[in-house]
């Protein structure tokens, strides 16, 4: 399981970061604010879904809160900015913060000692 979120953060990440970088060049292109900075938000949220999974091969809790941060960031940032496509990584970036957290759990609740 840390495997395929490593692999869906990796593949998310792509497409977020290529979508922001066309949204800003042509925020900056056509000297439209809201679009450039949806650009930069969304630059960010790939950032985050690549330290998620980074973070989900060592750290799943770190990773959770990552991936937890960046929904929020992603879902929040989607209602003022014109790069509506954030609220879907956002709620991608939720998921994959589920996923973390289930996995943790489990991983937990398989070590022995674990349930004292």
């Amino acid at each position: 399981m840390k495997k395929a979120v490593l692999i869906l953060s990796i593949i998310c990440m792509i497409f977020i970061f290529v979508q922001s970088w066309f949204l800003s060049l042509g925020g900056s292109y056509f000297d439209f604010a809201t679009m450039f900075q949806g650009g930069i938000v969304g630059k960010i949220l790939a950032l985050l879904f690549i330290a998620g999974g980074i973070a989900i091969m060592f750290k799943p809790q770190v990773a959770m809160v990552v991936y937890f941060l960046g929904g929020a960031a992603g879902v929040l940032a989607s209602m003022f900015i014109e790069y509506q496509d954030l609220f879907l990584w956002g709620i991608v970036a939720l998921v994959l913060g589920l996923m973390s957290y289930l996995f943790n759990r489990e991983e937990k609740e398989g070590k022995p000692g674990s349930n004292l």
